[in-house]
């Protein structure tokens, strides 16, 4: 799945034009610019379908260390918390409290960087991703193959790992024990972890080291961090040499959907005329979503105000000679994106058909 394509031109192009078309990851093969991303998705999905998905959201400020980290194994970045003075320590994977030993040097390469916080995906693709809730929060990240990790605790939820918990004094990690077993939060066996899973819509947490191999590719969870994702697809081919598939993944909708970039001719007329042609797509899905917004003349439902404003703009375009359509195009579809992340004065069954227009027409 990895290539060396040198495609950075067309991802200019790309993050200029704003364009993308989404198909279903049980698409076979589908023209793409210059038969790039021909390449067989049946590994993605068994992946899924055998729950040995991780993902990792990865903020932006952190990225470059987190690149770095893949590049080379030995570059280990600070802990957060560097006042520990630890002395035992509790194992995940066996439920047992050890003391801490003096680390020898190393005689033997790194193959893998040290402990990262992962959540694992169920394949009911019902699992939460950090951030999603947070509306100034970027949910862009990575995939890994859980093979090709070392899987260091399996947690039932989010526990702010970071903190270091299960290190310190003998009391602390004691204490730490009794809280894991109080909360049920520790897993030893994967199967276990797996069975919880599966129909669990709450954020786990997988502790795990993880190698360039386990990359399967970058994953983004929110129309708006369309940008963000090819920025990241961009600088692991320069730095890490590989080509990685980006995809697009809601677990409101159990939606996990390869994100196929659809590039257009750098003819400005073409772009215009592509806009325009998004433009009507937009009008006529907003005309036939499914609204919630009753009347107050006759006892049927109508167009939202929001939706309504939206096809005037589109028309009142359509009828001017030069207009920039392209202009207008992502000022829609910014607020289609708006619109279905506010919940003041809307139904669920509005911001839903908000939603699954600003994804049909990203």
């Amino acid at each position: 799945m990895n290539e060396n394509n040198n495609d950075s031109t067309v991802f200019t192009q790309l993050k200029k034009l704003q364009f993308a078309t989404y198909f279903d990851l049980s698409s076979e093969i589908i023209e793409t610019y210059n038969n790039m991303y021909r390449d067989d998705v049946s590994f993605i999905k068994n992946k899924i379908a055998e729950q040995e998905m991780l993902l990792k959201i990865i903020n932006p400020k952190d990225f470059e260390s987190y690149i770095r980290q893949l590049a080379d194994y030995d570059y280990r970045p600070e802990y957060r918390d560097k006042s520990k003075n630890s002395q035992y320590k509790f194992v995940h994977l066996s439920g047992s409290i050890v003391p801490i030993t003096k680390k020898q040097p190393k005689t033997k390469p790194r193959t893998h960087t040290k402990k990262n916080s992962t959540t694992l995906l169920s394949d009911q693709l019902i699992t939460p991703v950090f951030g999603q809730h947070h509306s100034t929060k970027s949910t862009v990240g990575l995939l890994f193959d859980w093979n090709k990790c070392n899987i260091k605790a399996m947690l039932r939820y989010d526990r702010g790992t970071y903190l270091r918990q299960w290190v310190g004094s003998r009391q602390q990690v004691i204490d730490y024990k009794n809280l894991c077993e109080r909360d049920e939060l520790n897993f030893t066996r994967k199967k276990d972890f797996q069975d919880y899973v599966k129909n669990s819509d709450r954020l786990n947490e997988v502790l795990a080291e993880i190698s360039r191999d386990a990359l399967l590719g970058i994953v983004f969870c929110k129309n708006s961090d369309i940008g963000l994702a090819l920025h990241y697809h961009e600088t692991i081919q320069q730095q890490l040499g590989i080509n990685l598939p980006i995809f697009c993944y809601d677990n409101q909708s159990k939606m996990f959907r390869r994100f196929y970039p659809k590039i257009l001719l750098s003819n400005d007329n073409t772009i215009q005329e592509q806009a325009k042609l998004r433009l009507i797509s937009i009008k006529q899905s907003l005309k036939a979503s499914q609204w919630e917004v009753l009347s107050l003349f006759a006892n049927k439902k109508s167009l939202p105000r929001g939706a309504t404003q939206i096809i005037a703009d589109i028309d009142s375009a359509l009828k001017q000679d030069n207009f920039d359509y392209l202009a207008l195009l992502q000022s829609v579809q910014q607020k289609l994106i708006e619109s279905s992340q506010a919940k003041f004065n809307r139904s669920e069954t509005t911001r839903n058909s908000y939603h699954q227009v600003a994804y049909l027409h990203s």
